[in-house]
């Protein structure tokens, strides 16, 4: 697995063999950059296509943003520090 392989490289000293290390850190970010660029243009073909081409490029950008992170907001705590509004 990807946390395995992540292990193993923490474990190869740096010293002895940066070539190696530089070239392993070179394949990895290939994958990854990659895959980022293909969602990221999917998500934006889909999000483009179901608002119809009426989304602001500043939208645009703020969905590609939530669709493609893997932060997971901590509602419970945004809800509680969020203050009531009353009505007039």
């Amino acid at each position: 697995t990807c946390a395995e392989q992540e292990s193993f490289w923490k474990l190869v000293p740096r010293d002895k063999f940066p070539s190696l290390r530089r070239c392993s850190e070179a394949v990895h970010s290939c994958f990854g950059s990659t895959y980022l660029c293909e969602s990221a243009f999917s998500n934006m073909k889909m999000t483009k296509s179901t608002e119809c081409s009426s989304i602001t490029d500043e939208h645009l950008q703020d969905s590609l943003r939530l669709a493609l992170t893997q932060h997971s907001p901590n509602f419970k705590k945004l809800v509680d520090e969020m203050q009531a509004q009353t009505s007039h």
